[in-house]
């Protein structure tokens, strides 16, 4: 009964999320630094390391690939926020991924390898949600992640 009660929640947590991208139609300043298309971030989600890619669209949508799956969501610029679902295998919803992650500009300045400017890191951190065909159990389905890339310190 807990595993038929956890998937409800997670279903209607996938709907809603769905709901939320369909109907965000205000248009937001999205942080073309952040959310550059095409950029490449590294990401450790619970020790797992790959590569994520985002691209974003005016209305603060965003989608991309992480681990080799499609990811759709959203980007809320004025409290620098992310929301995304994983979608492992869309033909399941029980192996989708529901991250959150705020955004932060780390000051670590190193030089970069052409020695002319300044490289800081930019990092997405949070923790995400899965059932237990996305990995998670009754007993823990809620872990943390993050991922960072390169820019030009200000």
């Amino acid at each position: 009964m807990e595993n038929r009660k956890s998937w409800i929640f997670f279903i209607a947590l996938s709907i809603c999320l769905l709901l939320i991208i369909a109907i965000n139609v205000s248009i937001q300043d999205v942080n073309a630094e952040v959310l550059k298309n095409g950029a490449e971030w590294k990401v450790n989600g619970n020790g797992h390391i790959d590569k994520l890619t985002f691209s974003y669209n005016t209305n603060g949508g965003v989608s991309g690939t992480m681990y080799g799956d499609r990811i759709i969501g959203f980007w809320d610029n004025p409290s620098q926020k992310i929301i995304f679902m994983r979608l492992d295998n869309p033909s399941d919803p029980s192996s989708f991924q529901t991250y959150t992650g705020y955004l932060f500009i780390d000051i670590r300045p190193n030089l970069n390898p052409q020695g002319t400017a300044n490289l800081c890191y930019q990092s997405l951190a949070g923790s995400f949600l899965t059932p237990a065909g996305g990995g998670g159990s009754s007993s823990r389905n809620e872990f943390g992640w993050f991922a960072e890339t390169q820019i030009l310190c200000d």
